[in-house]
């Protein structure tokens, strides 16, 4: 694995507060909610559905909290719930998707087309380190098309 070039968090603060708050509210409802059900015994598979359910909140709290992406010389990687990874050289087309004004509340993503593994999706809540990606992934193209060779990289 190269050395990252650039790396940063795939949400900004904002978006991980508004994250927390709804899950805090969405424990308060259950808790509520869950209070008459408590006291007249759920069956095992109410509380099998309701441990399943949990487990799904926390999980995808934690990586919307611990997201990362990270670019080096040849990758761009996202850390998060699932681990994606791509070849900048791979990339055939490239779609820098941002809401001016709402970064902050909508993070901005990189659409990737990669070549013979489909689409990719990179967040992050900085768009220079978007930017960054899509000019590398330019030059490995060109890099390619000016006959560099499939194990040429850039640098």
């Amino acid at each position: 694995m190269s050395e990252p070039l650039m790396s940063g968090p795939c949400y900004s603060q904002p978006i991980k507060a508004l994250a927390t708050l709804l899950v805090v509210a969405l424990a308060l409802a259950a808790s509520r909610a869950m209070q008459p059900l408590v006291d007249g015994a759920l069956p095992a598979p109410a509380w099998a559905f309701i441990a399943a359910a949990l487990v799904v909140i926390g999980a995808s709290f934690s990586a919307l909290l611990r997201a990362r992406i990270v670019l080096d010389a040849h990758h761009v990687r996202e850390h998060g719930l699932w681990r994606k990874q791509a070849a900048l050289a791979d990339m055939t087309q490239l779609k820098l998707v941002c809401v001016p004004g709402l970064s902050w509340l909508i993070a901005p993503r990189l659409v990737v087309q990669v070549r013979g593994r489909g689409r990719m999706v990179f967040h992050a809540a900085e768009e220079a380190l978007l930017r960054e990606v899509v000019r590398r992934a330019l030059a490995a193209q060109a890099l390619t098309a000016a006959g560099g060779g499939a194990d040429a990289r850039p640098g």
